[in-house]
């Protein structure tokens, strides 16, 4: 499925989805549950990669919780 096609399918604009896919938005919980049903997958299979990475993994140097003195 071609992302003009998921766009098609969904209503979300195509330019949109690249940004999602490539984690540079955060979708709305309606917007997740739209994408998976036009792909015919569980809501949960947008995350399930994030489960099993090691807690922190996602976190890039210099994030701002780091203790500041």
């Amino acid at each position: 499925m071609t992302i003009a096609d998921l766009s098609n399918r969904t209503g979300l604009p195509i330019g949109m989805l690249p940004k999602i896919e490539n984690g540079n938005t955060s979708p709305a919980l309606s917007i997740l549950q739209t994408l998976a049903n036009a792909k015919s997958v569980p809501l949960t299979s947008f995350v399930r990669r994030f489960e099993d990475a090691p807690k922190g993994a996602n976190v890039s140097p210099g994030f701002p919780c780091q203790n500041r003195h």
